[in-house]
């Protein structure tokens, strides 16, 4: 059995987002629609740039960018967002981990209780382990544990979840 208490700092729950969230666009109707019509029109638009004016070709080109650089932009500002609004950020969670699931709890605030078959997958970032349920995710930071606690959560993982690549 695992046990930590804990709070999730910004820089942890935006790499927890990027972890996790990353393929959520693919997980929702039509995601992978959209990705091939990004695909399509940016060869399209090479394959026809040599026909058009220079400034056209610049114009296209900037258009392409938007298109591609303001849904980047968007989901950063989205993770801040989500983030800003998440009342109890700054409560300690209590987590225990062992062979039956997950149990957290925020006196106050929430108390969740999950066993291993309700997660569909598991990442691990640079400071985090997230544990996945679709397109929701249980954060768990590996600050408050030792690195044989890490070895221990990890191998608990392995065994009862499915690594998401």
């Amino acid at each position: 059995m695992i046990e930590a208490q804990y709070t999730v700092s910004k820089s942890e729950y935006t790499e927890a987002q990027g972890l996790w969230s990353a393929q959520n666009q693919k997980k929702l109707p039509g995601g992978t629609v959209m990705a091939g019509a990004y695909y399509l029109m940016a060869a399209v638009t090479g394959l026809s740039l040599h026909y058009l004016p220079i400034g056209f070709e610049i114009a296209i080109c900037a258009a392409l960018a938007l298109v591609i650089g303001v849904p980047y932009w968007r989901r950063l500002e989205i993770r801040k967002y989500l983030y800003a609004q998440a009342t109890d950020r700054n409560e300690a969670v209590d987590l225990r981990i062992d062979e039956t699931g997950y149990y957290s709890s925020r006196p106050g605030f929430n108390e969740c209780r999950m066993t291993w078959r309700c997660f569909t997958g598991w990442k691990e970032g640079k400071s985090v382990f997230v544990l996945g349920r679709g397109i929701q995710m249980c954060i768990v930071p590996k600050k408050p544990f030792s690195s044989d606690q890490q070895v221990e959560l990890r191998s608990l993982l392995t065994a009862n979840v499915t690594i998401t690549r």
